[in-house]
């Protein structure tokens, strides 16, 4: 659960950052330059790469451990969504920051959303299913995480529009902030 947070702690920022490419490429790029901050190389990558990992190899060995695999659905979609999460995000990964660190360049917005919606529009549309996997998969989990806490039912509803409303916003502000 707890590498799951992690990367949790990582993607909702990431995720609200394209929201911004509504506003202006400039502030989207600000939002980046300050998360890379935050997460820089090599240790904060490596934490955020290796709670990747734990807890993607700590689901299927759960899975493995299982005496049956009779789930209940939110469940099924829980685990059917992790395992579309891994080849996805690889090629996002290593066409971002493995590639950028190889050849020393800054994968910049302008760099990626011109790749992505201009060169291979293609490519856009696995990532925005990307995304749209990602945060339905985080948000499951986190649900079925806090649902336990006092506080969560009060919050509920503002949680709720916030889980809907971001990845909408998200997908707009990539093409948009392309045209800018």
């Amino acid at each position: 659960m707890w590498s799951g947070v992690i990367v949790a702690f990582y993607v909702i920022p990431h995720v609200i950052n394209h929201t911004f490419g509504l506003i202006s490429y400039d502030v989207m790029e600000g939002m980046r330059l300050g998360m890379k901050a935050i997460w820089r190389p090599p240790i904060d990558e490596l934490v955020l790469l290796l709670a990747f990992l734990t807890h993607f190899l700590l689901s299927l060995f759960a899975l493995y451990r299982r005496s049956s695999l009779r789930v209940p659905l939110w469940e099924t979609f829980q685990i059917g969504l992790g395992i579309l999460i891994f080849p996805m995000i690889l090629i996002h990964v290593i066409g971002t920051a493995i590639a950028g660190q190889i050849i020393g360049f800054d994968t910049t917005y302008e760099y990626l959303i011109s790749v992505l919606w201009i060169a291979k529009p293609m490519r856009g549309a696995q990532q925005s299913l990307m995304l749209l996997i990602v945060w339905a998969h985080l948000w499951v989990g986190l649900h079925f995480w806090l649902r336990l806490k006092d506080w969560y039912q009060n919050w509920l509803i503002v949680i709720y529009a916030f889980v809907v409303v971001t990845p909408i916003l998200s997908l707009l502000g990539l093409p948009v902030s392309a045209g800018n």
